[in-house]
Protein backbone atom coordinates (compact mmCIF):
# COMPACT_ATOMS: atom_id res chain seq x y z
CA UNK A 1 0.00 0.00 0.00
CA UNK A 2 1.05 3.56 -0.67
CA UNK A 3 2.27 5.45 2.36
CA UNK A 4 3.53 8.93 3.10
CA UNK A 5 5.86 7.99 5.91
CA UNK A 6 7.32 11.46 6.21
CA UNK A 7 3.89 13.00 6.78
CA UNK A 8 3.00 10.45 9.44
CA UNK A 9 6.24 11.08 11.34
CA UNK A 10 5.55 14.84 11.22
CA UNK A 11 1.99 14.34 12.47
CA UNK A 12 3.19 12.18 15.36
CA UNK A 13 5.76 14.81 16.29
CA UNK A 14 3.06 17.55 16.25
CA UNK A 15 0.78 15.46 18.44
CA UNK A 16 3.56 14.67 20.90
CA UNK A 17 4.51 18.34 21.22
CA UNK A 18 0.89 19.31 21.85
CA UNK A 19 0.48 16.67 24.55
CA UNK A 20 3.74 17.73 26.25
CA UNK A 21 2.58 21.38 26.23
CA UNK A 22 -0.69 20.40 27.84
CA UNK A 23 1.00 18.43 30.57
CA UNK A 24 3.45 21.21 31.33
CA UNK A 25 0.81 23.93 31.39
CA UNK A 26 -1.77 21.97 33.37
CA UNK A 27 -4.56 23.83 31.49
CA UNK A 28 -7.30 21.44 30.35
CA UNK A 29 -8.67 24.09 28.00
CA UNK A 30 -5.43 24.37 25.98
CA UNK A 31 -5.63 23.31 22.32
CA UNK A 32 -4.84 19.70 21.56
CA UNK A 33 -4.03 17.83 18.32
CA UNK A 34 -5.46 14.40 17.55
CA UNK A 35 -5.42 12.21 14.43
CA UNK A 36 -8.53 10.20 13.53
CA UNK A 37 -8.12 7.45 10.87
CA UNK A 38 -10.12 5.01 8.78
CA UNK A 39 -8.89 2.19 6.47
CA UNK A 40 -11.95 1.14 4.46
CA UNK A 41 -10.15 -0.27 1.33
CA UNK A 42 -13.42 0.54 -0.42
CA UNK A 43 -13.94 -0.01 -4.17
CA UNK A 44 -14.57 3.11 -6.26
CA UNK A 45 -16.88 2.20 -9.19
CA UNK A 46 -16.78 3.87 -12.60
CA UNK A 47 -19.07 6.91 -12.62
CA UNK A 48 -19.96 6.15 -9.03
CA UNK A 49 -19.52 7.49 -5.51
CA UNK A 50 -18.53 5.91 -2.20
CA UNK A 51 -18.55 7.38 1.31
CA UNK A 52 -16.67 6.51 4.45
CA UNK A 53 -17.09 8.01 7.91
CA UNK A 54 -15.04 8.68 11.00
CA UNK A 55 -16.96 9.18 14.23
CA UNK A 56 -15.16 11.58 16.57
CA UNK A 57 -16.07 11.07 20.21
CA UNK A 58 -14.03 14.01 21.48
CA UNK A 59 -15.71 17.36 22.09
CA UNK A 60 -14.19 20.68 21.25
CA UNK A 61 -13.96 23.35 18.60
CA UNK A 62 -11.78 23.18 15.49
CA UNK A 63 -8.71 25.37 15.26
CA UNK A 64 -7.19 23.66 12.21
CA UNK A 65 -7.76 20.51 10.10
CA UNK A 66 -5.34 18.62 7.84
CA UNK A 67 -6.49 15.62 5.82
CA UNK A 68 -4.46 12.68 4.47
CA UNK A 69 -5.88 10.44 1.74
CA UNK A 70 -4.57 7.31 -0.01
CA UNK A 71 -6.40 6.33 -3.19
CA UNK A 72 -5.52 3.82 -5.94
CA UNK A 73 -7.07 4.83 -9.24
CA UNK A 74 -5.96 4.57 -12.88
CA UNK A 75 -6.93 8.13 -13.85
CA UNK A 76 -6.74 10.74 -11.11
CA UNK A 77 -8.29 13.27 -13.48
CA UNK A 78 -11.62 11.52 -12.86
CA UNK A 79 -11.52 11.72 -9.06
CA UNK A 80 -13.25 14.24 -6.78
CA UNK A 81 -13.00 14.04 -2.96
CA UNK A 82 -15.21 15.96 -0.50
CA UNK A 83 -15.31 16.11 3.31
CA UNK A 84 -18.50 16.92 5.28
CA UNK A 85 -18.38 18.08 8.91
CA UNK A 86 -20.68 16.71 11.64
CA UNK A 87 -23.04 19.69 11.23
CA UNK A 88 -24.00 18.24 7.83
CA UNK A 89 -23.85 21.68 6.24
CA UNK A 90 -20.15 22.47 6.00
CA UNK A 91 -18.58 20.73 3.00
CA UNK A 92 -15.06 21.20 1.63
CA UNK A 93 -13.83 19.87 -1.75
CA UNK A 94 -10.39 18.42 -1.01
CA UNK A 95 -9.36 17.09 -4.43
CA UNK A 96 -11.18 18.06 -7.59
CA UNK A 97 -9.81 16.14 -10.61
CA UNK A 98 -6.56 17.94 -10.00
CA UNK A 99 -4.27 15.50 -11.89
CA UNK A 100 -4.03 13.96 -15.33
CA UNK A 101 -3.53 10.24 -15.77
CA UNK A 102 -1.91 8.84 -12.62
CA UNK A 103 -1.80 5.68 -10.59
CA UNK A 104 -2.87 7.04 -7.22
CA UNK A 105 -2.39 9.54 -4.44
CA UNK A 106 -0.93 9.33 -0.97
CA UNK A 107 -1.06 13.00 -0.03
CA UNK A 108 -1.69 15.39 2.81
CA UNK A 109 -3.92 18.44 2.27
CA UNK A 110 -3.04 21.46 4.39
CA UNK A 111 -4.15 25.11 4.02
CA UNK A 112 -0.65 26.23 5.02
CA UNK A 113 1.08 24.47 2.14
CA UNK A 114 1.67 26.03 -1.28
CA UNK A 115 -0.18 25.00 -4.41
CA UNK A 116 -2.63 22.39 -5.58
CA UNK A 117 -1.55 18.90 -6.66
CA UNK A 118 0.11 19.08 -10.11
CA UNK A 119 -2.13 18.67 -13.09
CA UNK A 120 0.54 16.86 -15.17
CA UNK A 121 0.37 13.49 -13.40
CA UNK A 122 1.20 10.74 -15.88
CA UNK A 123 0.64 7.02 -15.93
CA UNK A 124 2.87 5.28 -13.50
CA UNK A 125 3.11 8.34 -11.20
CA UNK A 126 1.96 7.92 -7.61
CA UNK A 127 1.37 11.43 -6.33
CA UNK A 128 2.68 12.08 -2.81
CA UNK A 129 3.53 15.09 -0.69
CA UNK A 130 1.61 17.91 1.02
CA UNK A 131 -0.53 20.37 -0.92
CA UNK A 132 -3.28 22.94 -0.61
CA UNK A 133 -6.78 21.45 -0.85
CA UNK A 134 -9.06 22.47 -3.73
CA UNK A 135 -11.10 24.52 -1.20
CA UNK A 136 -9.82 25.87 2.14
CA UNK A 137 -10.10 23.56 5.11
CA UNK A 138 -10.46 26.69 7.24
CA UNK A 139 -14.21 26.41 6.53
CA UNK A 140 -14.23 23.91 9.41
CA UNK A 141 -12.59 26.32 11.89
CA UNK A 142 -14.75 26.96 14.94
CA UNK A 143 -17.02 23.96 14.36
CA UNK A 144 -17.67 21.33 17.01
CA UNK A 145 -15.55 18.27 16.22
CA UNK A 146 -17.85 15.80 17.93
CA UNK A 147 -19.87 13.62 15.55
CA UNK A 148 -19.60 11.99 12.17
CA UNK A 149 -17.16 13.26 9.53
CA UNK A 150 -17.91 11.87 6.09
CA UNK A 151 -15.49 11.50 3.18
CA UNK A 152 -17.03 11.19 -0.27
CA UNK A 153 -14.98 9.88 -3.23
CA UNK A 154 -16.51 10.02 -6.69
CA UNK A 155 -15.41 8.83 -10.12
CA UNK A 156 -16.62 11.20 -12.81
CA UNK A 157 -15.98 9.07 -15.95
CA UNK A 158 -16.43 5.48 -17.11
CA UNK A 159 -14.34 2.68 -18.70
CA UNK A 160 -10.95 3.22 -17.03
CA UNK A 161 -8.86 0.28 -18.27
CA UNK A 162 -5.26 1.18 -17.47
CA UNK A 163 -3.41 -0.26 -14.52
CA UNK A 164 -2.33 1.63 -11.39
CA UNK A 165 0.62 -0.33 -10.01
CA UNK A 166 2.97 2.65 -10.01
CA UNK A 167 5.50 0.75 -12.14
CA UNK A 168 5.77 3.36 -14.84
CA UNK A 169 4.24 1.07 -17.45
CA UNK A 170 0.73 0.96 -18.77
CA UNK A 171 0.61 -2.79 -18.35
CA UNK A 172 -0.49 -5.09 -15.64
CA UNK A 173 -3.65 -6.25 -13.92
CA UNK A 174 -6.78 -4.12 -13.76
CA UNK A 175 -6.58 -1.33 -11.18
CA UNK A 176 -8.15 -2.14 -7.80
CA UNK A 177 -9.65 1.41 -7.72
CA UNK A 178 -9.65 1.74 -3.92
CA UNK A 179 -10.06 4.31 -1.21
CA UNK A 180 -7.35 2.67 0.81
CA UNK A 181 -7.33 4.86 3.90
CA UNK A 182 -7.76 8.45 5.07
CA UNK A 183 -7.24 10.43 8.24
CA UNK A 184 -7.87 13.82 9.80
CA UNK A 185 -5.44 15.59 12.07
CA UNK A 186 -7.48 18.11 14.02
CA UNK A 187 -6.09 20.87 16.20
CA UNK A 188 -8.97 21.70 18.56
CA UNK A 189 -9.78 23.42 21.83
CA UNK A 190 -11.50 21.02 24.22
CA UNK A 191 -14.84 22.11 25.63
CA UNK A 192 -14.75 23.78 29.05
CA UNK A 193 -17.87 23.78 31.26
CA UNK A 194 -19.28 26.95 32.78
CA UNK A 195 -22.74 28.17 33.73
CA UNK A 196 -23.29 31.72 32.46
CA UNK A 197 -26.41 33.48 33.72
CA UNK A 198 -28.18 36.75 33.03
CA UNK A 199 -30.95 38.62 34.82
CA UNK A 200 -32.87 41.70 33.71
CA UNK A 201 -35.54 43.80 35.44
CA UNK A 202 -36.76 47.40 35.48
CA UNK A 203 -38.74 47.08 38.72
CA UNK A 204 -41.97 48.14 36.99
CA UNK A 205 -45.04 46.24 35.84
CA UNK A 206 -46.60 49.26 34.14
CA UNK A 207 -45.32 52.63 32.94
CA UNK A 208 -46.55 55.65 31.05
CA UNK A 209 -45.44 56.54 27.53
CA UNK A 210 -42.79 59.23 27.95
CA UNK A 211 -41.50 57.76 31.23
CA UNK A 212 -37.92 56.58 31.80
CA UNK A 213 -37.39 52.89 32.54
CA UNK A 214 -34.29 52.03 34.57
CA UNK A 215 -33.14 48.51 33.74
CA UNK A 216 -30.67 46.48 35.78
CA UNK A 217 -28.93 43.70 33.84
CA UNK A 218 -26.64 41.33 35.74
CA UNK A 219 -24.43 38.81 33.91
CA UNK A 220 -22.59 36.27 36.07
CA UNK A 221 -20.56 33.05 35.93
CA UNK A 222 -21.56 30.26 38.30
CA UNK A 223 -18.55 28.17 37.23
CA UNK A 224 -16.88 25.78 37.47
CA UNK A 225 -14.45 27.49 35.05
CA UNK A 226 -13.51 31.06 34.24
CA UNK A 227 -14.86 32.49 30.98
CA UNK A 228 -13.07 34.99 28.77
CA UNK A 229 -14.83 36.66 25.88
CA UNK A 230 -18.52 36.01 26.57
CA UNK A 231 -20.99 38.29 24.78
CA UNK A 232 -23.70 40.25 26.57
CA UNK A 233 -26.31 41.62 24.17
CA UNK A 234 -29.52 43.61 24.42
CA UNK A 235 -31.21 44.94 21.29
CA UNK A 236 -33.54 47.49 22.83
CA UNK A 237 -37.03 47.84 21.30
CA UNK A 238 -37.58 50.72 18.88
CA UNK A 239 -39.77 52.53 21.43
CA UNK A 240 -36.78 52.92 23.78
CA UNK A 241 -33.89 55.37 23.62
CA UNK A 242 -31.21 54.10 25.98
CA UNK A 243 -27.87 54.94 27.51
CA UNK A 244 -26.04 52.48 29.73
CA UNK A 245 -23.08 51.98 32.01
CA UNK A 246 -21.44 48.78 33.21
CA UNK A 247 -19.85 48.06 36.59
CA UNK A 248 -17.71 44.91 37.00
CA UNK A 249 -17.40 43.03 40.28
CA UNK A 250 -14.35 41.07 41.41
CA UNK A 251 -12.08 40.18 38.52
CA UNK A 252 -14.75 40.64 35.84
CA UNK A 253 -14.43 43.19 33.04
CA UNK A 254 -16.83 44.97 30.67
CA UNK A 255 -17.12 48.16 28.65
CA UNK A 256 -17.62 51.34 30.67
CA UNK A 257 -20.82 52.31 28.90
CA UNK A 258 -22.44 53.52 25.74
CA UNK A 259 -25.63 54.59 23.98
CA UNK A 260 -28.08 52.38 22.12
CA UNK A 261 -27.97 48.59 22.06
CA UNK A 262 -25.63 46.59 24.26
CA UNK A 263 -23.22 44.25 22.47
CA UNK A 264 -20.38 43.85 24.93
CA UNK A 265 -17.56 41.35 25.31
CA UNK A 266 -17.03 40.47 28.96
CA UNK A 267 -14.64 38.40 31.05
CA UNK A 268 -16.24 36.51 33.93
CA UNK A 269 -14.10 34.64 36.45
CA UNK A 270 -16.00 32.08 38.50
CA UNK A 271 -18.35 33.77 40.97
CA UNK A 272 -17.92 37.25 39.49
CA UNK A 273 -20.42 39.41 37.61
CA UNK A 274 -20.97 42.59 35.62
CA UNK A 275 -23.94 44.90 36.18
CA UNK A 276 -25.42 47.13 33.50
CA UNK A 277 -27.58 50.12 34.38
CA UNK A 278 -29.62 51.20 31.36
CA UNK A 279 -31.76 54.35 31.44
CA UNK A 280 -34.31 54.11 28.64
CA UNK A 281 -36.75 56.84 27.62
CA UNK A 282 -40.08 55.47 26.37
CA UNK A 283 -41.41 57.10 23.21
CA UNK A 284 -44.42 59.29 24.01
CA UNK A 285 -46.40 57.59 21.24
CA UNK A 286 -45.64 54.03 22.36
CA UNK A 287 -48.45 51.64 23.21
CA UNK A 288 -48.98 48.03 24.19
CA UNK A 289 -46.02 46.74 26.16
CA UNK A 290 -42.24 46.99 26.17
CA UNK A 291 -40.72 43.50 25.91
CA UNK A 292 -36.96 43.62 26.31
CA UNK A 293 -34.60 40.62 26.26
CA UNK A 294 -30.96 40.50 27.34
CA UNK A 295 -28.75 37.51 26.48
CA UNK A 296 -25.34 36.14 27.35
CA UNK A 297 -23.49 33.89 24.90
CA UNK A 298 -20.50 31.71 25.72
CA UNK A 299 -17.44 31.99 23.46
CA UNK A 300 -16.18 29.08 21.37
CA UNK A 301 -14.71 26.37 23.56
CA UNK A 302 -17.10 26.96 26.44
CA UNK A 303 -19.93 24.53 27.10
CA UNK A 304 -22.69 26.40 28.90
CA UNK A 305 -24.16 23.74 31.16
CA UNK A 306 -27.54 25.48 31.57
CA UNK A 307 -28.58 27.38 28.41
CA UNK A 308 -32.02 28.05 29.91
CA UNK A 309 -30.61 30.92 32.02
CA UNK A 310 -28.78 32.59 29.13
CA UNK A 311 -31.60 35.03 28.42
CA UNK A 312 -33.87 37.20 30.51
CA UNK A 313 -36.93 39.10 29.32
CA UNK A 314 -38.58 42.01 31.11
CA UNK A 315 -42.12 43.01 30.10
CA UNK A 316 -43.58 46.35 31.09
CA UNK A 317 -47.13 47.19 30.10
CA UNK A 318 -47.68 50.71 28.81
CA UNK A 319 -50.45 52.54 30.57
CA UNK A 320 -53.40 53.85 28.57
CA UNK A 321 -54.80 57.27 29.37
CA UNK A 322 -58.31 57.44 30.86
CA UNK A 323 -61.20 58.68 28.75
CA UNK A 324 -63.09 61.78 29.91
CA UNK A 325 -66.75 62.00 28.89
CA UNK A 326 -68.80 65.11 29.69
CA UNK A 327 -72.38 66.30 29.48
CA UNK A 328 -74.27 69.55 29.96
CA UNK A 329 -76.40 69.38 33.07
CA UNK A 330 -79.16 71.43 34.68
CA UNK A 331 -79.34 71.62 38.47
CA UNK A 332 -81.83 73.17 40.86
CA UNK A 333 -80.59 75.83 43.22
CA UNK A 334 -80.58 74.92 46.89
CA UNK A 335 -81.40 77.12 49.85
CA UNK A 336 -78.26 79.16 49.27
CA UNK A 337 -79.22 79.74 45.62
CA UNK A 338 -76.40 77.42 44.48
CA UNK A 339 -76.12 73.83 43.26
CA UNK A 340 -73.46 71.12 43.30
CA UNK A 341 -73.32 69.28 39.98
CA UNK A 342 -71.12 66.80 38.09
CA UNK A 343 -70.69 67.00 34.32
CA UNK A 344 -69.22 63.45 34.22
CA UNK A 345 -70.99 61.29 31.67
CA UNK A 346 -69.36 57.91 32.25
CA UNK A 347 -65.64 58.69 32.15
CA UNK A 348 -63.59 55.47 32.38
CA UNK A 349 -60.16 53.84 32.28
CA UNK A 350 -59.62 51.42 29.35
CA UNK A 351 -57.75 49.02 31.64
CA UNK A 352 -60.35 49.12 34.37
CA UNK A 353 -58.18 51.00 36.85
CA UNK A 354 -59.55 53.39 39.43
CA UNK A 355 -59.87 57.02 38.31
CA UNK A 356 -60.30 60.30 40.11
CA UNK A 357 -62.42 63.18 38.86
CA UNK A 358 -61.95 66.89 39.44
CA UNK A 359 -63.86 69.89 38.08
CA UNK A 360 -62.69 73.43 37.47
CA UNK A 361 -64.30 75.49 38.89
CA UNK A 362 -65.15 72.93 41.55
CA UNK A 363 -68.64 74.23 42.50
CA UNK A 364 -71.14 74.75 43.95
CA UNK A 365 -72.38 76.83 41.05
CA UNK A 366 -74.53 79.95 41.08
CA UNK A 367 -77.58 80.73 39.00
CA UNK A 368 -77.16 80.60 35.26
CA UNK A 369 -74.59 78.89 33.03
CA UNK A 370 -71.07 77.97 34.14
CA UNK A 371 -68.55 76.36 31.75
CA UNK A 372 -66.80 73.59 33.69
CA UNK A 373 -63.72 71.50 32.75
CA UNK A 374 -63.55 67.90 33.98
CA UNK A 375 -60.11 66.29 34.50
CA UNK A 376 -59.94 62.50 34.77
CA UNK A 377 -56.73 61.03 36.31
CA UNK A 378 -55.71 57.36 36.48
CA UNK A 379 -53.52 55.63 39.08
CA UNK A 380 -50.28 56.44 37.21
CA UNK A 381 -51.14 60.08 36.68
CA UNK A 382 -52.27 60.08 33.05
CA UNK A 383 -55.14 62.51 32.44
CA UNK A 384 -57.85 63.40 29.97
CA UNK A 385 -60.18 66.42 29.99
CA UNK A 386 -63.52 67.50 28.58
CA UNK A 387 -65.95 70.35 29.14
CA UNK A 388 -69.63 70.75 29.95
CA UNK A 389 -72.03 73.50 31.02
CA UNK A 390 -73.73 73.53 34.40
CA UNK A 391 -76.99 75.44 34.33
CA UNK A 392 -78.39 76.27 37.78
CA UNK A 393 -82.05 77.21 37.86
CA UNK A 394 -84.21 78.60 40.67
CA UNK A 395 -87.36 76.49 40.62
CA UNK A 396 -88.70 77.56 44.04
CA UNK A 397 -91.31 80.33 44.37
CA UNK A 398 -91.08 82.84 47.22
CA UNK A 399 -92.86 82.30 50.53
CA UNK A 400 -95.40 85.06 51.35
CA UNK A 401 -96.08 86.37 54.85
CA UNK A 402 -99.38 88.34 55.28
CA UNK A 403 -98.15 89.86 58.55
CA UNK A 404 -101.76 90.22 59.75
CA UNK A 405 -103.63 88.74 62.77
CA UNK A 406 -106.49 86.33 62.37
CA UNK A 407 -109.00 88.82 63.84
CA UNK A 408 -109.53 92.49 64.39
CA UNK A 409 -112.24 94.51 66.19
CA UNK A 410 -114.01 97.52 64.72
CA UNK A 411 -112.17 100.02 66.94
CA UNK A 412 -108.88 98.76 65.44
CA UNK A 413 -109.63 100.58 62.22
CA UNK A 414 -107.95 102.36 60.70
CA UNK A 415 -105.25 99.65 60.58
CA UNK A 416 -102.65 98.63 57.92
CA UNK A 417 -100.85 95.36 57.10
CA UNK A 418 -97.77 95.08 54.87
CA UNK A 419 -97.15 91.75 53.09
CA UNK A 420 -93.63 90.44 52.72
CA UNK A 421 -91.95 87.48 50.95
CA UNK A 422 -88.72 85.48 51.29
CA UNK A 423 -86.85 83.46 48.64
CA UNK A 424 -83.53 81.58 48.46
CA UNK A 425 -82.42 83.63 45.49
CA UNK A 426 -84.07 86.95 46.49
CA UNK A 427 -87.44 88.60 45.97
CA UNK A 428 -87.98 90.95 43.10
CA UNK A 429 -91.31 92.41 44.37
CA UNK A 430 -94.47 91.99 46.49
CA UNK A 431 -97.80 93.58 45.53
CA UNK A 432 -101.41 93.39 46.75
CA UNK A 433 -103.56 92.96 43.67
CA UNK A 434 -107.17 92.98 45.05
CA UNK A 435 -109.33 92.75 48.13
CA UNK A 436 -112.85 91.64 49.14
CA UNK A 437 -115.21 92.22 52.09
CA UNK A 438 -118.21 89.97 52.95
CA UNK A 439 -120.05 88.13 55.71
CA UNK A 440 -122.25 85.03 56.01
CA UNK A 441 -125.80 85.54 57.33
CA UNK A 442 -127.53 83.05 59.65
CA UNK A 443 -128.63 81.13 56.58
CA UNK A 444 -124.95 80.78 55.69
CA UNK A 445 -125.40 82.88 52.63
CA UNK A 446 -122.48 85.01 51.53
CA UNK A 447 -123.34 88.73 51.67
CA UNK A 448 -121.13 91.29 49.90
CA UNK A 449 -119.93 94.07 52.28
CA UNK A 450 -117.59 95.98 49.98
CA UNK A 451 -120.01 98.92 50.15
CA UNK A 452 -119.52 99.23 53.90
CA UNK A 453 -115.84 98.32 54.16
CA UNK A 454 -113.45 101.13 53.45
CA UNK A 455 -110.13 99.73 52.18
CA UNK A 456 -107.16 101.25 50.38
CA UNK A 457 -104.27 99.32 48.70
CA UNK A 458 -100.85 100.82 48.23
CA UNK A 459 -98.36 98.34 46.71
CA UNK A 460 -97.59 95.74 49.36
CA UNK A 461 -99.74 97.37 52.06
CA UNK A 462 -103.49 97.24 52.73
CA UNK A 463 -105.10 100.01 54.78
CA UNK A 464 -108.43 99.09 56.47
CA UNK A 465 -110.05 102.41 57.21
CA UNK A 466 -113.44 100.92 58.21
CA UNK A 467 -113.94 97.24 58.84
CA UNK A 468 -117.66 97.46 58.08
CA UNK A 469 -118.95 95.66 61.12
CA UNK A 470 -118.75 92.56 63.25
CA UNK A 471 -118.51 89.22 61.40
CA UNK A 472 -117.12 90.81 58.28
CA UNK A 473 -114.30 88.98 56.53
CA UNK A 474 -111.73 91.07 54.71
CA UNK A 475 -109.43 89.27 52.20
CA UNK A 476 -106.70 90.50 49.93
CA UNK A 477 -104.59 88.78 47.29
CA UNK A 478 -100.77 89.11 47.51
CA UNK A 479 -98.49 88.27 44.59
CA UNK A 480 -94.70 87.87 45.07
CA UNK A 481 -92.07 87.27 42.35
CA UNK A 482 -88.46 86.18 43.00
CA UNK A 483 -85.40 87.36 41.06
CA UNK A 484 -85.68 84.36 38.74
CA UNK A 485 -89.24 85.35 37.81
CA UNK A 486 -91.02 82.65 39.77
CA UNK A 487 -94.45 84.13 40.92
CA UNK A 488 -96.74 83.06 43.73
CA UNK A 489 -100.15 84.41 44.81
CA UNK A 490 -101.57 83.97 48.27
CA UNK A 491 -104.78 85.13 49.99
CA UNK A 492 -104.62 86.98 53.29
CA UNK A 493 -107.65 87.11 55.67
CA UNK A 494 -108.77 88.91 58.78
CA UNK A 495 -112.16 88.47 60.50
CA UNK A 496 -113.92 91.33 62.35
CA UNK A 497 -115.12 90.18 65.75
CA UNK A 498 -117.03 91.73 68.66
CA UNK A 499 -114.69 93.60 70.92
CA UNK A 500 -115.98 91.63 73.85
CA UNK A 501 -115.19 88.32 72.28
Amino acid sequence: MLRNRRWRVGSLRTLLVAVICLVLSGAAAEATVTTYSSSPSAFIPDSGTITDSIVVADTGFVNDVNVAIEIQHPILADVRVRLTAPDGATIVVLFDRDCGVGDGVDITLDDEMGGLPPDFCVNGTCLSGTYNPAEPLSAFDGLQINGTWTLEVSDNAASDSVDCDCDGLNVGPACPRLLVEWSMTIDFSPVVDADLTIFKDDGETKANPGDTLDYTIIAANDGPNDVTGATVADAFPADLTCTWTCTPAGGASCAAGGAGDINDTVDLPVGDSVTYAAACDVDSGASGSIDNTATITAPAGINDTDPANNSSTDSTALNQAPVAQCQDIEATADGSCQAAASIDDGSFDPEGEAITLSQDPPGPYGLGDTLVELTVTDELGLTDTCQGTVTVVDASAPVISCNSPATIVPPDAPIAFTATATDNCGVAGVVITSYDCFWYNPADKRVDKTHSCVVQIAGDTIHILDSGGVDDSITWMVTATDTSGNPITQQCLVTVVNPGQ
